[in-house]
């Protein structure tokens, strides 16, 4: 079925994509230190696995940590690209539930950058 063949090709993709790259010259002779890098990764109201770019699949696939807020992706689409050892965080907002305040967000992204 259609399903089942676009369940196979997300799979091929991502397991592309999880092949771990080549560390760039500049860091390569230096392992001791960790460096943190965020990225900020607008995925659409409307979003599925196939129409984000490959570039966003390789950055959520080498995650250590995600935020998300329920207008993007899906929990589940998320789990099908991150690590196993990726933490998860819901910090979207909605008007009848208790959601995250902004600073708050602000200073888990601070915290977690620099963890």
């Amino acid at each position: 079925t259609n399903n089942e063949s676009l369940r196979h090709a997300i799979e091929n993709l991502v397991s592309v994509i999880n092949e771990p790259p080549s560390p760039p010259p500049s860091t390569a002779a230096n392992t001791n230190n960790r460096s943190s890098m965020v990225h900020i990764i607008g995925t659409g109201l409307t979003p599925t696995l196939l129409n984000l770019p490959l570039s966003t699949l390789h950055i959520l696939s080498q995650a250590d940590a995600v935020l998300y807020d329920s207008l993007g992706l899906s929990y589940r689409d998320i789990c099908q690209i991150v690590p196993k050892h990726c933490e998860l965080i819901c910090v979207g907002k909605r008007g009848d539930k208790k959601s995250w305040k902004q600073k708050d967000i602000d200073e888990l992204i601070l915290k977690m950058a620099t963890e």
